[in-house]
């Protein structure tokens, strides 16, 4: 290949491999002129097409990679010092390993990443814990699993989970989350960790919930009630838990007046590709729906028929859901 040529590759690469830096950062997502901007891109060559393509098949294909694979290029390579563009220019030689850690950036991302257990989205698994508990992962979720003589706990990182608690009343079980821990001897519940808050749901028994602020509250919710924790416990309320169970179970979202930021946000840890959203644009929106979250681009169709919503696919893995004006 003639050297001018070779040059045109890299350059290509290179801006392809900036623009999925661009859309992974979840804490400054892209705006709508930075959006058009890389449809324009995309479009104006079928090299350029191409060239997204390629680096989303790479990243899909080491995110299959055995664990401990893994865990070894991320430990060759996240020792050293980096920024965006330099990694984006390495990007082109190095696509194996680097693919994954630009998509990685953030600590927990590369926590959910390298956990105990975890699913893939659309992926709802069983597990048999060491104390005989049984244990369901929804879609996209993931945990690390600590147990000893004295202790058994599930850090739920992301996600949610399902847990029949295998009795031992030396060593109660706790789920823990950022918003709270959830001790429980012997019971049936579902945690849900949102970005906001994690909301528990007690089907068996009784959960001892405990936020993690100051005043270290704690809240006894026994069965047939929900919690919902962030910065404080709210008071618990009765539901059907054995209906939310079931409905949990073939992943439908049963939504009853709720706040549509929220339930973009459940669909998006189902989604393959990226919501973007203002969740201040978006307030005043509700939602009463069934919602098929193992099918997530039939649930945005839904949202997008009953509601005065604007959803706009820019790729087939970027999404943006405005307020109609």
């Amino acid at each position: 290949m003639p050297s001018s040529k070779k040059k045109l590759v890299s350059d290509i690469n290179t801006i392809a491999a900036e623009w999925l830096v661009r859309l992974s950062d979840e804490d400054a997502p892209p705006s709508q002129r930075e959006l058009a901007e890389l449809e324009r891109w995309r479009e104006s060559d079928p090299r350029h097409r191409q060239a997204i393509e390629n680096l989303q098949g790479i990243t899909q294909s080491i995110e299959s990679m055995p664990r401990d694979a893994a865990k070894r290029a991320l430990a060759a390579h996240t020792t050293q010092e980096t920024n965006w563009q330099s990694l984006a220019k390495q990007l082109c030689m190095s696509f194996a390993v680097l693919v994954p850690l630009l998509m990685l950036s953030t600590t927990n991302q590369v926590a959910v990443w390298l956990a105990d257990n975890r699913t893939e989205k659309n992926e709802w698994r069983d597990w048999q814990l060491p104390d005989g508990s049984t244990l369901v992962l929804g879609g996209n979720s993931a945990i690390d699993v600590e147990f000893d003589d004295q202790h058994r706990t599930i850090q739920l990182m992301q996600g949610e989970l399902l847990i029949q608690v295998a009795h031992d009343a030396s060593r109660p079980l706790v789920v823990v989350t950022e918003h709270g821990r959830f001790t429980a001897l012997g019971t049936r519940f579902i945690v849900q960790k949102r970005n906001a808050n994690t909301v528990v749901t007690v089907t068996e028994s009784v959960v001892e919930a405990e936020s993690l602020n100051r005043t270290r509250e704690v809240i006894q919710v026994v069965a047939g009630e929900q919690l919902m924790a962030s910065a404080q416990l709210d008071a618990p309320i009765r539901i059907n838990a054995e209906r939310f169970e079931s409905n949990w179970r073939q992943a439908m979202l049963v939504a009853n007046g709720e706040p549509l930021s929220s339930v973009l946000d459940r669909i998006a840890q189902h989604h393959p590709g990226r919501l973007l959203f203002d969740d201040s644009e978006l307030r005043g929106i509700y939602v009463t729906a069934v919602l098929p979250l193992d099918d997530p681009g039939r649930a945005m169709q839904l949202l997008k028929e009953s509601l005065p919503i604007t959803v706009s696919e820019f790729t087939p893995w970027v999404v943006r859901i405005e307020k109609q004006k």
